[in-house]
């Protein structure tokens, strides 16, 4: 029997349901999910409020026009993917203003077609915020990095107004049509708020009395009430939690209103109500979403529906008073009361990072993905994805690797880490497919950020379990109850990044390890980490960062590496390394390879994704590399690659940042399907005689549904080991007799129309 990597490095949620097959077209790829996104801005169209866009981190702009209901990609090959502000045109509705971290864009047909402004400081700059003046829509401002820009004409010529320091957002008086207001990043030198009343030409500082702890991160200004501002900020040290602030008199003098319970002093943005300005609302990085209903004096935290605490923007629809909630990790959701629930609404909005993912062995539609908003579970080949939320009660927790126990699939085991440098991670650990959970963390230290799980087989038993985490590399002999530390050789202050161990030599491992210092190192363990030695042999420039042993031929390893330098492989253990970069398309950038797989069927096939360049794979160890790019978005980046187990034509691809893709190919174009079997059989249980545990394995040349039952010497029916579709291939089914009387028994394998029956003999 083959052995299979069930597991790579890296964020999950499970959900339970039926078996059927992947519906993905042969050789085109596609996903469904999960959907969720890092949103940071919304905007409503003034006119009708069934049309709303969103900007997304690294991600571009999603538009709906059913209220949200559903997204859509905007695609256009001029916008720059990574968003800030959205605005339409007061005065011109289906006039759209976008700004990103490399200039402003604009569509006058509502986002269908767009365009790039001409700038004075010329296309590579990030725009962080954008004001159209309310009393003449033509005059518009837009700031960066020290200085802000002005335009009288509709944004067709700009005038540049210079600022020392980084503007984070800016807002017109409602009241005073020569009155702007500018929220800065310059708290150490106590110009937090600026204030212009003559269009931006001289500024004077109203943040007179804030300390110069916090940077601004937000301003809003009081629609109804002159002289009415509401400021959120981030404080450098988390321990002095003061980030909300107010003022009544125009900035003279600024009142703290900070909610208390605020652990991290991070306030990402502050929205006053349009209906009723003494209701504002409060998105924090870290403490969640809070609401005030007497402007600032009191405050309650308003999370029902929501996961996690990371939230970036609040968006009130003026016409229907439904809110929008942009988020870091978790999309978008809506409420309909006030924000007293909510209701999660990113249909279609693929961007979900994910950080592990893992296949059942014995059902390759079974798929589990973790990602920075939780885990996730599929039972049809990703076409749909259900939420789980195993997290230790009372955490908020990254799942960041996973494992399905190889022979005993309904055991899962989930790695956790803190979202920030508090720590809190850990292990969990599933007996039963999911339904029930447990902390297995019994020996690892309190802030452990688990980064791989690997399981090391012993026959067709979990011998034991090795962790890479943040901060070290950890033991299990006891299924992960227990854990302990292994001795390690690395720098003071290292962070693991990757870690791998062959599937066919347990004691050849590597380490890519971080430090301030010296970057990133690789490290090489021969006899199953009990030493470790560094890597020099580096090609010419190079940086490790990824290796991945062959499944097969324990000499021959995979590595990246670097930026700069692409894929390389050594048939030596990573003695030496050659340069299979070949034909591989190059960003024009840089140069990234990420998602290296091997073919456990067919070595030779390999595959690998180039940052933004799509999917290739190669038939001659990466001698030559054809590309597999039909329905793959061309903004994928940094991915993982994964061959499902005994059915190596589907692949499984988990990126960060656009969600889970999947294909299944023909086995023509890519693998040589003459490692596949010819016939179904049924192979000898195995050990037989056995003592409590056995394992029944057979082959087959297709997909079809398959039944495994155990007879004993009478005839009747003691247990049934599996049923549900299998993949072309070999598999192997683990038999615990433990509660059975020693004695004959027969297993039977029905395998479509097919029946095969084999004995076994049970000695206690």
């Amino acid at each position: 029997m083959q052995d299979y990597k069930l597991s790579i490095a890296a964020v999950a949620v499970i959900v339970l349901g039926g078996l059927s097959p992947l519906a993905a077209d042969p050789n085109s790829w596609e996903t469904n999910g999960p959907f969720n996104a890092r949103v940071i801005t919304i905007e409503i169209h003034p006119n009708n409020n069934r049309f709303i866009f969103s900007g997304t981190i690294e991600g571009g702009v999603y538009k709906s026009e059913n209220g949200g209901l559903s997204w859509q990609h905007v695609d256009d090959s001029i916008l720059e993917k990574t968003t800030r502000v959205i605005k339409f045109h007061p005065c011109a509705p289906d006039t759209v203003f976008l700004t990103t971290v490399r200039g402003i864009f604009r569509s006058n047909d509502c986002g269908l077609t767009w365009s790039r402004l001409d700038l004075p400081f010329g296309d590579q700059n990030e725009y962080t915020n954008f004001a159209i003046n309310p009393f003449n829509p033509q005059i518009m401002m837009a700031g960066s990095w020290g200085y802000i820009l002005k335009s009288t004409d509709g944004g067709n010529y700009w005038d540049l107004l210079d600022i020392p320091y980084h503007i984070e957002d800016m807002e017109f008086d409602p009241f005073d049509s020569n009155t702007v207001y500018a929220a800065t990043h310059a708290a150490a030198t106590g110009k937090s708020v600026i204030k212009s009343t003559d269009l931006g030409v001289t500024w004077q500082i109203i943040g007179g009395n804030l300390d110069s702890i916090s940077y601004s991160t937000d301003l809003d200004v009081d629609p109804y009430r002159p002289g009415w501002l509401y400021l959120s900020r981030s404080a450098s040290n988390p321990s002095y939690i003061r980030c909300v602030s107010k003022t009544t008199n125009g900035g003279a003098y600024w009142i703290d209103i900070t909610p208390p319970g605020l652990t991290h002093g991070d306030a990402v943005s502050i929205t006053i109500s349009h209906s009723d300005s003494n209701t504002i609302y409060l998105c924090t990085n870290g403490d969640g979403l809070f609401r005030s209903r007497d402007g600032g004096l009191s405050w309650a935290r308003i999370n029902e529906g929501l996961y996690g605490n990371r939230f970036a923007c609040v968006v009130e629809d003026t016409v229907s008073d439904l809110l929008y909630l942009g988020t870091y990790f978790e999309g978008i959701y809506r409420s309909t009361d006030g924000g007293d629930s909510w209701e999660k609404i990113s249909q279609g909005i693929n961007q979900t990072d994910c950080t592990s993912m893992a296949i059942n062995s014995r059902n390759n539609d079974s798929v589990y993905v973790a990602t920075l908003a939780g885990l996730y579970f599929s039972s049809d080949g990703c076409q749909n994805w259900r939420f789980i939320d195993p997290r230790p009660t009372g955490l908020y927790v990254i799942p960041t690797c996973l494992l399905i126990d190889k022979y005993h699939p309904e055991v899962i085991f989930v790695g956790y880490s803190g979202y920030d440098f508090l720590g809190r991670g850990g292990i969990i650990k599933s007996t039963n497919g999911g339904t029930t959970w447990l902390s297995v963390s019994h020996g690892l230290p309190i802030n452990v950020s688990a980064i791989k799980l690997v399981p090391i087989y012993e026959g067709f038993s979990l011998r034991y379990l090795l962790m890479a985490a943040s901060h070290g590399l950890f033991k299990s002999d006891s299924q992960g109850d227990n854990w302990g530390q292994l001795p390690t050789p690395f720098p003071e202050n290292f962070f693991i990044d990757r870690f791998e161990v062959s599937q066919v030599n347990s004691e050849l491992m590597f380490a890519i390890v971080s430090t301030y210092t010296e970057g990133t190192i690789g490290y090489r363990s021969t006899d199953g980490g009990a030493s470790w030695q560094r890597l020099t042999n580096y090609p010419a420039g190079g940086r490790p960062l990824d290796f991945v042993c062959d499944p097969v031929d324990p000499n021959i390893v995979y590595a990246n590496w670097g930026i700069g330098l692409g894929i390389f492989r050594s048939t030596d253990r990573g003695e030496s390394w050659t340069d299979i970069n070949n034909n591989l398309p190059r960003h024009p950038r840089f140069y990234y390879v990420s998602g290296i797989a091997v073919n456990s069927l067919n070595p030779q096939n390999i595959i690998a994704v180039s940052f933004e360049r799509g999917f290739y794979f190669s038939n001659d160890c990466g001698q030559s590399w054809q590309e597999l790019n039909e329905g793959l978005s061309p903004y994928i980046g940094i991915t993982e690659a994964m061959f499902a187990p005994n059915d190596t034509t589907k692949i499984y691809l988990f990126t960060h940042g656009f969600s889970v893709w999947s294909i299944t190919r023909t086995t023509t174009s890519i693998d040589d399907d003459s490692s596949l079997p010819k016939h179904i059989t049924l192979h000898p249980n195995y050990p037989n005689p056995f003592n409590t545990t056995t394992v029944i394995g057979f082959s087959l040349p297709k997909a079809m549904p398959v039944s495994l039952d155990i007879y004993d010497i009478l005839g009747r029916k003691v247990v049934r080991l599996f049923e549900g579709t299998s993949s072309p291939g070999e598999h192997s089914i683990p038999w615990d007799a433990s509660g059975m009387s020693s004695g004959i028994y027969f297993y039977r394998l029905t395998a479509g129309d097919d029946v095969r029956v084999g004995q076994a003999l049970l000695m206690k």
